[in-house]
């Protein structure tokens, strides 16, 4: 039967069946052409060749009463759909990792349909669990329609595209040998997800235990005001005090009705419980110290659109005074101030014991560069320049955030750090000769490799490093970290063999790389386009990396904001290289080697002191014979 064929009495049929099975109000012309059109694609199936025979046959198969409701229920759903969701979630749980010690998370998946939801938050817990004692999650997903929530319950999927699905937890998907469905989620995400039938609008089917965290997405648009009420209340009374209720970004509620407050991406929580929550972070307070009226105001207006407080200064007389009332979360500091010049002042304020982060502003100039460096080796955090503050103002954000962030949990985080030697029992490692040492580093990262690197002994393996620096100054910190290495600085050549003694960093606008030629391993540079958000990236050079056959490469990661490294250090690891990544409390910022302790990638987690102890140990190992030059 075509649905041109159909009656308008039988349509009208169909829509309210649908209203009184599943509480929905079809509204939108496309949306009734949908169900119908799964209705008679049903009755074919069946062989029904009218919608009475139809309705005859639902009436007395309780099975095919399943099938009528998946028919005349639309779902819209797919991996990792609305990203931001996830992006939160991910930096909810980084926030301050200690906290999940012990902690079990429950998130309930409000019209779960066929579960991608479901499962996508299930990787980025899972990913969590395994790399954090005692954590644990459950998930809890239910929707109206039966052949959804049976499927979603064998977590098998035909999956034709992994596009959606970031890179980072496409192995929580196992292909199948056989079958339609190609692909089955990962047995621990599985056994810790249930899934049933249940209506939004009848709480008895619900569960009622609560929950931290209940998404309900993209759905309610399918109801009436007055029942989108309702079901914002029920599924309110299932979140914890301090918990959280995400929407869909199509959708939003009156949160002042609910005694709401609204936290962005469509998500919100209590408005009496909000001033406790951990997830939420305290406000920022900047001391920007600048001669030019024009930079004062730009960061006091553009970091006000954050949510940031800007408090300025034209002189670091003016900041003096103003530091001695009150407190700041961070500082940031022209280097070419009146007076006393940005370094003698900062020196002298380290030495009166203030701690908070800071950040040099400045234009970038090469003939700056060994004062910037200088700073960077320990009384500044961070350097940005000032003519593109306008270019990426949300980056600029990012960092002071992930500055304060980072300061914030260091200060909160009052655990006793572990010897060395109870370092040493946990670290079980078999040390061998590399031929290959391998750093990455970002925010915080010119003064961690030069922690790392001092005094390397004879004969050492040739070292690259990427270190995120303008490159105005990245031939001036390769001469420093040569220096502070004993180290012979080289930049690569197309071709050209890696050589012992020496170590290699991209001073130009280019990726560096490592590749063999015959049994040699070469070093080149590629300009080709940004990976992980950089050019030199550290992904780039772990991954060229990942392809050495018969080489023993040891691969560390540094303290820096952002994921870069993180995903090649895991594919290092699983290509028998040695991988290692410095722990939070001794990052400047724990974003990149915090992703990499996230994916299972390093092998050795430890301070500067720590992981320089492993390198030094593992060079000092009898080499055997190499191809690799020594001069």
């Amino acid at each position: 039967m075509s649905q041109h064929n159909l009656r308008q009495s039988d349509r009208d049929l169909i829509f309210d069946l649908a209203h009184k099975l599943t509480g929905t109000a079809e509204v939108q012309s496309t949306r009734h052409e949908i169900v119908i059109t799964n209705v008679l694609r049903r009755m074919s199936q069946v062989g029904k060749p009218n919608l009475l025979s139809y309705l005859n046959y639902v009436s007395e198969n309780e099975a095919e009463l399943s099938h009528f409701i998946s028919a005349v229920t639309i779902h819209t759903t797919g991996w990792f759909r609305e990203m931001p969701h996830y992006k939160r979630m991910e930096q909810r749980l980084s926030l301050n990792p200690s906290k999940l010690i012990g902690k079990k998370i429950r998130l309930l998946s409000a019209a779960c349909s066929t579960g991608e939801e479901l499962y996508s938050f299930g990787m980025i817990f899972e990913t969590f669990r395994r790399q954090i004692p005692g954590f644990d999650y459950e998930l809890i997903g239910f929707d109206v329609d039966p052949i959804c929530v049976q499927r979603a319950d064998t977590g098998f999927y035909a999956i034709n595209d992994l596009s959606g699905i970031p890179q980072v937890y496409r192995h929580f998907l196992i292909p199948r040998r056989s079958g339609e469905a190609n692909y089955v989620i990962e047995p621990e995400i599985r056994r810790r997800s249930y899934f049933h039938v249940g209506n939004l609008l009848d709480t008895e089917t619900m569960i009622h235990d609560p929950f931290d965290y209940v998404v309900c997405r993209n759905v309610l648009i399918y109801f009436s005001e007055e029942k989108i009420n309702s079901i914002i209340a029920h599924l309110l009374s299932l979140v914890k005090s301090d918990g959280a209720l995400t929407l869909g970004h199509s959708e939003s509620i009156d949160a002042r009705r609910f005694n709401l407050v609204a936290q962005g991406e469509s998500t919100y929580r209590r408005a009496d419980e909000t001033a406790i929550l951990p997830m939420r972070e305290k406000p920022i307070t900047v001391l920007a110290i600048d001669d030019s009226s024009w930079v004062r105001m730009w960061l006091a207006t553009a970091l006000a659109d954050h949510g940031i407080k800007v408090i300025t200064a034209d002189s670091v007389e003016s900041a003096t005074e103003l530091m001695s009332r009150n407190k700041y979360d961070l500082i940031t500091l022209d280097l070419n101030l009146p007076g006393q010049n940005g370094i003698e002042w900062l020196t002298r304020v380290r030495k009166e014991g203030i701690t908070v982060p800071v950040i040099i502003l400045t234009e970038t100039r090469a003939e700056q560069a060994p004062e910037v460096l200088e700073a960077l080796s320990g009384s500044s955090q961070d350097y940005v320049n000032k003519s593109q503050l306008g270019a990426n103002s949300q980056e600029f954000v990012d960092r002071i955030q992930g500055l304060v962030r980072a300061y914030r949990n260091r200060a909160d985080n009052d655990q006793k750090p572990a010897t060395f030697e109870e370092f040493k029992m946990k670290a079980q490692l078999q040390l061998t000769h590399p031929d290959l040492i391998l750093v990455g580093a970002s925010t915080g990262g010119t003064d961690a490799l030069c922690q790392l690197l001092e005094k390397m002994p004879a004969n050492c393996p040739p070292i690259v490093c990427v270190q995120h620096i303008p490159r105005e100054f990245a031939s001036a910190f390769l001469d420093r970290l040569a220096k502070s290495s004993g180290l012979k600085p080289a930049s690569p050549e197309k071709g050209k063999e890696l050589l012992n003694d020496h170590i290699y960093l991209s001073t130009i606008d280019a990726h560096i790389g490592v590749r063999l030629g015959g049994d040699k391993i070469n070093v080149y540079y590629s300009h080709g386009d940004k990976v992980s958000g950089h050019r030199p990236s550290v992904d780039y050079l772990f991954q060229t990396a990942s392809f050495l056959r018969n080489k023993r490469v040891l691969a560390c990661l540094l303290t820096g904001m952002g994921r870069d490294g993180a995903q090649g250090l895991l594919e290092l690891k699983r290509n028998g290289a040695l991988t290692m990544a410095q722990d939070e409390r001794s990052s400047i910022v724990w974003g990149m080697p915090g992703e990499a302790v996230r994916l299972g990638a390093p092998m050795v987690v430890g301070n500067l002191r720590e992981l320089r102890e492993i390198l030094m140990q593992s060079i000092r190992m009898n080499a055997p014979k190499s191809k690799l030059k020594a001069i």
